[in-house]
């Protein structure tokens, strides 16, 4: 409670800047909720608003723009949509009871709660999971294709920096 409300006393002037390190570091998930609402308040405001964080989907959900660093070098830097659309749609998500053994040119993301996540390689279409599922008789509830999140980037391109250096 005492970062939420330093973070208040730190906006009453209404600063065109606000630089944010792990901001939702120790906070419950409401009082995570309420500091986003304030962080979009200042948005819409019209102030500029950094943050550096390891929670991707904190940047998801707030960031139009993101820059991404490992060891000190820049690995990614513009608008959040544009670097996702840049690299495809490779996330299939399926909901079923069940999955077939193998589908070929995709890998298991993950398998829960009756849904399957695949990511599939740059030459395998995103409908050749379901074909594969229809062709082993598995009836599908959902069939959702996505692009990468920003997780997958993050992996993708850090991943990609530490195995060319």
């Amino acid at each position: 409670m005492a970062q939420l409300v330093q973070f208040a006393g730190a906006l009453l002037h209404e600063p065109d800047l606000i630089i944010l390190g792990e901001p939702f570091s120790g906070l419950d998930p409401l009082n995570v909720q309420l500091m986003k609402e304030i962080i979009r308040e200042q948005q819409r405001r019209g102030a500029a608003i950094v943050f550096s964080t390891h929670q991707m989907r904190d940047v998801e959900e707030l960031c139009e723009r993101v820059l991404l660093i490992s060891d000190g070098r820049t690995l990614l830097y513009g608008d959040l949509d544009e670097a996702k659309r840049a690299r495809g749609t490779r996330n299939v998500r399926i909901g079923a009871d069940r999955r077939p053994e193998s589908v070929p040119g995709a890998t298991l993301a993950d398998g829960r709660d009756g849904f399957f996540e695949y990511q599939v390689s740059g030459e395998t279409a995103p409908e050749e999971v379901f074909r594969t599922f229809a062709d082993a008789g598995i009836h599908v509830e959902r069939y959702e294709v996505a692009p990468p999140s920003l997780n997958d980037i993050f992996i993708d391109e850090v991943s990609r920096a530490r195995h060319s250096s």
